[in-house]
């Protein structure tokens, strides 16, 4: 029979475990409520009916905007889930690699801050004029837009913006990485909630999602091994 010392130990070593437990499971919980409230987009692929990449790509004859529409083939087997079509051109099955990377960012993507933007500032990081702009269709019929401004403090982030506006204008969270994007964020009259649009700091890898070479979009097929040519039949020396 355990001594009563005994039952006691053991009584506030399970105490213990369950406090462990239950502190564990708060913080898990409150972990994935802070990603969710930094996923800057958080749309899944399966939702997604179609999308827009606008971009401008340098030529050597100077600056190109390309129009880039990403459908869903209507054929039942095609050798991709995606087609683009490019301009003007005629659609073509476009790249499931570079779809993948993007539509991945588009879901799970989170902002490493934000702050409440005044129309000189959208100029000033360049999102007056995005560097490019993607635009998804839902199957709802909902649309939304992301824009690609300029990059920030020392190339390690970009400036951007999500149409419609999510967040409420009354948050403001200043962006650690730069100072002055912070003072800009507080020059608010005293006791006014502050006015403007959400920008957000976002990872480069949404530039590179979306700034890319116009053949990268498109599928390159694997090369049949059956069409390759036969040792035997080669020419001797």
């Amino acid at each position: 029979m355990l001594k009563r010392s005994t039952w006691i130990w053991l009584a506030i070593a399970l105490g213990l475990g369950g406090g462990m437990v239950a502190y564990d499971q708060v913080s898990q919980q409150q972990e994935e409520q802070e990603n969710a409230e930094n996923l800057v987009l958080g749309i899944q692929e399966d939702n997604i009916k179609s999308f827009v990449i606008e971009t401008v790509a340098k030529t050597p004859d100077g600056e190109t905007a390309h129009r880039l529409l990403f459908t869903r083939p209507n054929e039942a087997e095609t050798p991709t889930q995606w087609q683009v079509k490019i301009d003007d051109q005629e659609p073509i099955q476009a790249s499931d690699g570079a779809i993948a990377f993007l539509t991945n960012l588009v879901a799970t993507g989170q902002s490493d801050g934000q702050l409440m933007g005044t129309e000189k500032q959208l100029t000033e990081y360049g999102l007056d004029k995005p560097r490019a702009q993607l635009t998804i269709t839902l199957k709802t019929g909902d649309k939304r837009e992301l824009k690609l401004g300029l990059a920030g403090f020392n190339d390690q982030f970009i400036y951007a913006q999500v149409e419609p506006n999510t967040k409420p204008e009354s948050e403001n969270s200043d962006i650690s990485t730069e100072n002055e994007t912070s003072e800009a964020a507080s020059k608010t009259d005293t006791g006014a909630q502050p006015q403007g649009k959400v920008i957000y700091t976002i990872p480069k890898d949404f530039e590179y999602a979306l700034i890319r070479e116009l053949d990268e979009w498109k599928y390159v097929p694997s090369p049949n091994p059956s069409e390759s040519p036969n040792p035997e039949a080669s020419p001797s020396p």
